[in-house]
């Protein structure tokens, strides 16, 4: 007690007591930081391997079978090169199956490929799996036996060198799903070509409305149209909005020619609503157009789908329609065709000239 009363030797006692301290607090961490044993009844991890007798060099394939609760997780630390009892681990284990063997329990299936280098009976352990990272053991340790082969000095021919380690074999049910894969890319290509095939098919049948048509004056150029339209019968062809389409447009062209309205950027409402307010036009051809207008409306909007006497008699309507409007006015529309004669002469002149 004296001893330790001067500064020099209380350093000297003190030093002893400060490295004892660490080295404790060292392995307290150490030990907290190990898994702790796993108490959960339902783990299990069953070994065996097959063959289980070999030559030495020669490899077996361990089998690992873990049996946990659902959702589990588990690792198995058995790094390329450990040894297990002096049986070499030749490769990391691998996953082989997994599956549900009841409501709450799953098998998990690992194989790892060993071998040993001497002539002996290994018992293949430890093999220690982390369950939700506590550590669970095998059950019962397999037995792996290696032997030599007996050498005849005398035939030095005879001797081969080290065997090459095993590949996993070929198993095609492991490559389904690039199977499946390259399957359905080809249906969605082939989607697509045939898609593309419909539409320009389709956009062939349309029938556009001529612009460049010579016509000697709206009411021919009309009905010239709606021949056209009439013989094409496009509903057939599935294509019934295009059929529509054509049909308004010939009506509203005409409207504008003979009438001098603005038809062509209009609604359907306000081109009736033109048609309402000129006096020369009986109150019987605006409902008519209005009828006409809405039933291609419905058509090419709507996505409505009319039968086909209703296709047919939509051109027979709007050809009376034509008919019946170019009888009634055909003093005023034949003066408007004179005009519009005139300035084609007098622009054909000026570009002449």
């Amino acid at each position: 007690m004296n001893v330790c009363k001067t500064n020099h030797t209380f350093r000297s006692c003190t030093r002893p007591l400060l490295a004892l301290l660490v080295l404790l607090l060292f392995s307290v961490k150490a030990v907290a930081q190990e898994p702790l044993r796993g108490t959960d009844s339902r783990v299990r991890v069953v070994t065996s391997i097959d063959p289980a007798s070999i030559l030495v060099g020669e490899q077996s394939v361990l089998t690992i079978k873990v049996y946990t609760p659902k959702g589990a997780k588990v690792n198995i630390n058995l790094p390329e090169n450990a040894l297990l009892n002096g049986v070499e681990v030749l490769s990391a284990p691998v996953l082989k199956d997994s599956s549900m063997i009841s409501d709450d329990i799953a098998e998990r299936i690992y194989t790892v490929p060993v071998t040993a280098f001497d002539s002996a009976t290994y018992e293949v352990k430890p093999v220690d799996v982390l369950v939700d990272n506590q550590v669970y053991s095998q059950e019962e340790a397999p037995l792996l036996q290696a032997t030599n082969i007996p050498v005849d000095v005398s035939k030095p021919d005879q001797f081969f060198g080290i065997k090459e380690n095993w590949k996993v074999p070929f198993v095609w049910k492991d490559y389904l799903w690039i199977l499946y894969l390259l399957a359905s890319s080809l249906l969605f290509i082939a989607a697509v070509v045939l898609l593309v095939i419909y539409i320009a098919r389709k956009r062939k049948t349309a029938v556009a409305l001529p612009p460049d048509i010579p016509v000697t004056d709206p009411y021919t150029e009309a009905k010239s149209t709606l021949e056209e339209l009439r013989k094409a019968e496009l509903w057939r062809q599935g294509s019934v909005k295009e059929h529509y389409t054509i049909l308004s447009d010939t009506i509203r062209r005409y409207l504008e020619r003979t009438l001098g309205l603005s038809t062509m950027d209009k609604t359907s409402a306000e081109i009736v609503e033109q048609m309402s307010l000129r006096k020369e036009v009986k109150h019987e051809h605006v409902g008519e157009l209005r009828a006409l207008l809405s039933e291609a409306d419905l058509v090419k909007f709507a996505k409505y789908k009319p039968s086909e006497s209703e296709n047919i008699g939509s051109v027979n309507a709007s050809n009376k329609f034509i008919d019946d409007l170019h009888e009634e006015h055909k003093a005023y529309i034949e003066e408007l065709a004179r005009a519009e004669k005139e300035d084609m002469s007098k622009t054909e002149n000026r570009s002449e000239s």
